[in-house]
């Protein structure tokens, strides 16, 4: 149960209870949840799925597929400290492979790696270009290259992390299984 859905319900019952008695008015309580159960829902989606966007931007590549080796591009506006990461998936899957993405002064990025393998011809990829603050993206680049000498390209988890501002995009690969030059 969402905590939309319990603030509705508590001004229900704020609403509706009188003196120790429970006091149904048909006629005014039923539209009133009505009201408050879509405003909730309402709110709900805004807080949780609208699209921010409006600091992270992505370029829909050209046919709009991708191939093996991805290559991706937009404008990110970063606040001190704020770092953009890509976080890619096979579309439904719950995994995601974590990679940080340069910005340049002027706010541009561009992201070229591999995606899948090569046998996933026609599958689709959801791209999570996200702005993590200054003290997640600190731990999570310590993960991504500890002091070993071979520090890890990506990191794999099972969740997002938090984030200001993010873009998303899903495309589907092309039949072009070039790997990325190194």
């Amino acid at each position: 149960m969402t905590a939309a859905t319990i603030l509705t319900l508590l001004a229900f019952l704020i609403n509706n209870v009188r003196g120790g008695r429970f006091n149904i008015r048909v006629k005014y309580a039923l539209p009133g949840v009505i009201v408050l159960t879509l405003a909730s829902a309402a709110l709900t989606w805004y807080i949780q799925e609208a699209p921010g966007g409006s600091d992270v931007k992505i370029n829909p590549p050209p046919g709009g597929q991708i191939a093996l080796c991805a290559e991706l591009s937009g404008t990110a506006i970063l606040r001190t400290g704020e770092t953009l990461w890509l976080a890619q998936t096979l579309a439904g899957a719950e995994r995601y492979f974590w990679t940080p993405v340069n910005v340049t002064p002027d706010h541009n990025w561009n992201f070229r790696g591999q995606i899948g393998d090569p046998d996933q011809v026609d599958e689709s990829f959801e791209f999570r270009f996200l702005i993590i603050e200054s003290e997640w993206s600190a731990w999570m680049k310590s993960l991504l290259n500890p002091d070993t000498a071979k520090p890890m390209a990506y990191m794999v988890t099972t969740a997002l992390a938090p984030h200001r501002d993010a873009a998303v995009i899903t495309l589907p690969r092309n039949s072009v299984t070039a790997p990325c030059p190194t």
